[in-house]
């Protein structure tokens, strides 16, 4: 049986950290965008910190805010960066 994840949301400015039930059952990805929900078209951009396997956990930390389009942008890069060789696990 595939468990989901939850995805703790940490570090960003003005905004509480937030622990959410992935709507995916595989491993946490190593980037994540998020639209706020109060942000007139924002969207914040984390990073997979650490993922803890026995009780299902992944930790992100904010990397920004902005229009989706220039987060996912900066994530793509930053994950360009990070695993060159297109290896995301």
């Amino acid at each position: 049986m595939q468990q989901r994840w939850v995805y703790q949301l940490r570090d960003c400015p003005d905004h509480e950290d937030v622990e959410t039930l992935s709507k995916q059952t595989g491993r946490p990805r190593q980037i994540l965008a998020r639209r706020r929900k109060d942000g007139d078209g924002l969207a914040d951009g984390y990073v997979l910190q650490w993922i803890d396997t026995q009780v299902h956990t992944a930790v992100y930390a904010w990397i920004q805010t902005g229009d989706p389009r220039q987060v996912t942008n900066d994530l793509l890069q930053f994950l360009t960066e990070v695993c060159p060789d297109g290896s995301t696990r």
